[in-house]
C-alpha cells in the first residue's frame, strides 16, 4: 500500500527533475519530465492546476491519484 497523496502537490514534487547546479536528480510522483507534463496539461490529457496564490500553482492530490489509478488500471473506466 502506498501513502496517500497530500491535498495539493507543487510541480517540483510532481515530475522528475534532472541533476543541475550540484543538486541531485529527483524522481517525481508522475514518471515524466516537466516539459512532457506541461504539454499534456495544455492538451487536457492531464489534470489542470489550481492557483493557490500569487506565484503558487499546484495540482489537487485527488486529481493526481485518479490519474495514477487510471494509468494502473484501477480507475473503473471512463
Amino acid at each position: 500500500m502506498t501513502a496517500p497523496l497530500p491535498d495539493f502537490i507543487r510541480l517540483r514534487e510532481l515530475v522528475n527533475h534532472p541533476a543541475r547546479n550540484g543538486k541531485p536528480a529527483t524522481k517525481g510522483i508522475v514518471p515524466m519530465a516537466q516539459s512532457a507534463w506541461l504539454r499534456g496539461v495544455a492538451r487536457n490529457e492531464y489534470p489542470a492546476p489550481v492557483k493557490l496564490g500569487p506565484g503558487i500553482t499546484a495540482w489537487r492530490g485527488q486529481d493526481i491519484q485518479a490519474l495514477l489509478d487510471r494509468w494502473s488500471g484501477k480507475g473503473g473506466g471512463e
